[in-house]
């Protein structure tokens, strides 16, 4: 399976503010399979790459210095995929919060290889067209180019236009970019971006830090930002929540392996040692409006939820848990005298319920019954069974949907003890007898059989049906996000001892690097989830990961062995079966780049790709020949401040004419014992005993 980015065509017209230093009517290739000129591939090379880094697998750097272009490319590829995501799905996505734009004055054209043919991405000002095999069509405003060209024009809102058929063989992207600077709204302030069919100004990036469309919009852009700005505490929250499933996996392989068998790490040195959890009851609170504004007291949300459930007529809560099998079993015994626990499980679930059918596109069928605001609200249908079925309906799609969408209620009906009942899919109104039954143990809550208390904590160890590997069957099983989780990792190497370490304190960049690959994998299993079946959702078989400047925070010895880990993880963990990858670095990493052939690299000074043939391969190659070579570095390998101390003392020995400050004796010598370099040492040392008529004193040099 062949899947490779190939190259980006800039056009005539293209906005100055987007193209920046970059040129137009060129063609900047990511590699060199692709002769632009006669649009044919190299096959011939191709194939002498293929499983080089793995089957299904392809990785591209772009290198360059600061202002080179390199984000300017990206930028512009990042906008050809949301403008076409944008034309396709926003007419189908008008139940979601937030809103994509139509990135306008965008002329070029992404070039990309699918199985054996070429596919194209264009943008032509208002209209995005998308070429592959024999699908040929494009969307927004009329165009006689597109239309010169045999292109067809679709409308995104043609319910008849086959949106599957037309991405089964394109590719979903996930960006990962962690610097403070990226994605600023004043960046991107002044670039003419309208709403669909619509003439309001949007920031078109903050439409995709988003993914509540069930991942048919084709990209991502990972940290979530809010106006460009992201929130480093609830990224830590996200990202524990996703390791845990991962960090399970990995130790439930390892039961299986022999002693002399090598342990796998998601994290180097590091297993599971124990995952702690408590309950914060703010987390459901602050999921209601009113409670957000301060409108009201958890007290008195707590109060209208329990009226809800006492209320004679039929309310949006009691219809919930009525379709659940769960009504019936809790109002029996009180609800303001229940387990609080459970109390909380179950406006939770009322909320998440609601809130599925208000926000996901799949679910457009039920937006009238989103409406979380009003779970307290009478339910004023004029037939109330009706009413009834229409949750029914809307659960029994919620239990059956293999995605990540249904993965939090199955958390809380896990807490409840109902998960084996829901996870068989047996219908709610056959088992009426046993969902309502609370002497039955098996379906008493957790938190009772655990005897587990609200300010108590307790370990994973201690929660059920955990001797899977499969991420999705742990996900589901985990404690809902209602609990905050404590994540203690073993050191593998010092086995001896008793106590983890919390993951909060390992090392700035042990941690990123586990935040940027379980974001990544986090993405992954939801995509994979994804129904082949599901007549209105999109399955993607390829994926686009773009890492710019991933080696941020890095030790250089995490950014020698990032590649090797990624590569490794995709791997082990399968995904390779049932995707394929295109990896691109936008990176100033010389330990990446020495990972990398040249015939992936694209190198690029002041806005011009250079010819790759003009440098010696990075594959293998020394680090300093790297750092020279692909990244311009023509003042050498020290520091600014070194350089230019070491340069005027040199002036100053060499009674150059260009020298402008005067040294002293004692300073010269100090000066000459600090330089590590010894070439460099030695030569100044010679320069100063000929200026001074007498030696530095060898031993001290030595001792330095």
């Amino acid at each position: 399976m062949y899947f490779l980015l190939l190259g980006l065509y800039i056009r005539k017209g293209c906005d100055k503010k987007m193209v920046k230093n970059l040129e137009t009517k060129k063609f900047y290739a990511l590699n060199r399979f692709f002769d632009f000129g006669t649009k044919q591939l190299n096959f011939d090379l191709l194939n002498k790459y293929t499983g080089f880094f793995g089957e299904n697998i392809f990785v591209n750097a772009i290198v360059g210095k600061n202002g080179s272009g390199k984000s300017s490319i990206l930028d512009l590829v990042y906008r050809i995929i949301n403008n076409l995501g944008n034309e396709i799905f926003h007419s189908r996505f008008t139940n979601v919060d937030y809103e994509t734009g139509y990135v306008r004055k965008v002329f070029a054209d992404l070039y990309f290889l699918t199985s054996d043919e070429v596919g194209l991405v264009s943008c032509r000002g208002d209209s995005v067209g998308i070429s592959i095999g024999n699908i040929r069509m494009y969307f927004g405003r009329k165009s006689r180019q597109f239309e010169n060209d045999g292109y067809t024009q679709e409308f995104g809102f043609d319910e008849d236009l086959d949106v599957k058929g037309l991405l089964k063989d394109f590719f979903y992207t996930v960006v990962s970019n962690y610097s403070m600077q990226a994605f600023l709204d004043s960046d991107y302030a002044d670039e003419e971006t309208k709403k669909y069919r619509n003439d309001e100004t949007v920031i078109w990036t903050n439409g995709i830090f988003h993914k509540n469309d069930g991942y048919s919009f084709p990209i991502v852009i990972n940290p979530y930002r809010y106006k460009g700005v992201f929130d480093q505490k609830k990224e830590f929250q996200l990202t524990n929540y996703r390791l845990m499933s991962l960090l399970i996996a990995a130790k439930n392989k390892n039961k299986d392996r022999g002693i002399d068998e090598e342990r796998l790490q998601l994290i180097e040195g590091y297993e599971l040692d124990k995952i702690e959890f408590s309950l914060n009851k703010e987390i459901i609170y602050n999921k209601f409006e009113a409670y957000r504004k301060k409108e009201i007291s958890s007290k008195e949300l707590l109060e209208r939820f329990r009226n809800s459930l006492r209320n004679n007529h039929l309310t949006y809560s009691r219809a919930v848990l009525e379709a659940y099998g769960l009504y019936t079993q809790y109002i029996d015994i009180r609800i303001d005298k229940s387990d609080p626990i459970v109390e909380h499980a179950l406006l939770y679930l009322v909320y998440k319920t609601m809130n599925i059918a208000g926000r996901y596109p799949s679910y457009e069928l039920y937006k009238t019954l989103g409406m979380v605001d009003f779970f307290d609200s009478e339910m004023e249908w004029d037939n109330e069974e009706r009413a009834k079925q229409a949750f029914k309906d809307l659960v029994n799609k919620i239990l059956k949907d293999p995605s990540h969408i249904s993965f939090k209620v199955y958390q809380v009906l896990h807490l409840l003890g109902k998960y084996e009942l829901y996870s068989s899919q047996i219908d709610a109104d056959k088992e009426k007898s046993k969902a309502w039954d609370r002497n039955s143990d098996m379906f008493k809550p957790l938190s009772q059989k655990l005897k587990i208390k609200p300010e108590t904590t307790f370990n994973y160890s201690q929660y059920e049906g955990y001797d899977s590997e499969d991420l999705a069957s742990i996900t589901k099983k985990l404690p809902p996000t209602f609990f905050v989780s404590e994540i203690f990792l073993k050191n593998v190497e010092k086995s001896s001892e008793k106590k983890g370490i919390s993951f909060k304190k390992l090392s700035a960049g042990e941690k990123q690097f586990i935040f940027t690959v379980s974001s990544i994998l986090y993405h992954m299993e939801n995509l994979i989830s994804v129904d082949e079946n599901e007549e209105d959702r999109v399955k993607y078989h390829q994926v686009n990961l773009v890492f710019d400047e991933v080696e941020l925070c890095f030790h250089p010895e995490y950014q020698r062995t990032f590649l090797s880990k990624l590569v490794g993880t995709l791997k082990r963990l399968e995904l390779t079966n049932s995707m394929a990858f295109n990896i691109i670095f936008a990176t100033h990493s010389p330990f990446i780049l020495s990972d990398i052939p040249t015939d992936f690299i694209m190198y690029l000074e002041n806005g011009k790709q250079r010819n790759g043939e003009e440098f010696k391969n990075p594959f293998g190659a020394n680090i300093n020949d790297i750092l020279h070579q692909s990244f311009f570095l023509n003042h050498g390998f020290i520091g600014e401040f070194a350089r230019k101390k070491i340069e005027s003392l040199f002036l100053f020995l060499s009674n150059d004419e260009q020298s402008r400050e005067v040294w002293e004796d004692k300073e010269c010598k100090h000066t000459i014992r600090l330089i590590g370099e010894p070439l460099i040492r030695e030569a100044l040392k010679t320069l100063f005993q000929t200026k001074f008529n007498h030696s530095v004193d060898d031993e001290e040099i030595a001792d330095r």
